[in-house]
């Protein structure tokens, strides 16, 4: 397989620059877990409510740069039942490399293969980094972009304006559905 391309330009978007969001429809069906494998657990949430679930590519720039906020979110909300699991959708992503990623990132959350994609598949995910905040009755809450830092592909805010997983688990997390549910993630496409 052919690792993911990704344009790196010197470009920067200022915070107060008004970007257009990408919206994608939510996702209105269940995820069940009759046809998936276990997701690993994760030691900071043993009997989780809800799950975050990021697909990274070891060779995205952006999946790297984003486990630094995974980790903090993790840290706020894992108290609070929220699992998080990082997945890599590469056929040939072994424990070997998976660990290297750990190492390389400090990623704090658990890690695994998506064995012939079926997590990906099943969730629609297209692009790394994209995230889906996944409830108990198997409802995806939110997926697409972690926040706004991104813009596409090369471009950048300086600081994220938009925390759209973090709005997302506050309100999950207090039984309500976001009121953004999904947009579109930037990043490097699955192939």
């Amino acid at each position: 397989m052919l690792p993911a391309v990704f344009l790196v330009l010197a470009l920067t978007v200022s915070p107060d620059q008004e970007i257009p969001v990408r919206h994608a429809p939510a996702r209105s069906e269940a995820i069940t877990g009759a046809e998936l494998p276990p997701l690993p657990p994760d030691t900071a949430a043993p009997s989780p409510r809800m799950w975050v679930v990021t697909l990274l590519d070891p060779e995205c720039p952006l999946s790297r740069q984003h486990v630094h906020t995974l980790n903090r979110l993790r840290a706020v909300f894992s108290a609070q039942g929220v699992a998080f699991v990082g997945l890599f959708p590469q056929f040939e992503s072994t424990p070997a490399e998976r660990e290297t990623f750990r190492q390389q990132t400090g990623a704090a959350f658990a890690l695994a293969g998506d064995s012939g994609r079926a997590w990906t598949r099943r969730l629609g995910g297209t692009i790394t980094p994209e995230v889906f905040v996944i409830r108990r009755d198997g409802v995806v809450a939110y997926s697409g972009a972690l926040d706004d830092w991104a813009v596409s592909l090369g471009q950048k805010r300086r600081v994220a304006t938009r925390h759209y997983v973090r709005e997302a688990l506050e309100a999950a997390t207090s039984g309500r559905l976001p009121a953004t549910r999904r947009v579109g993630p930037v990043g490097c496409r699955i192939e």
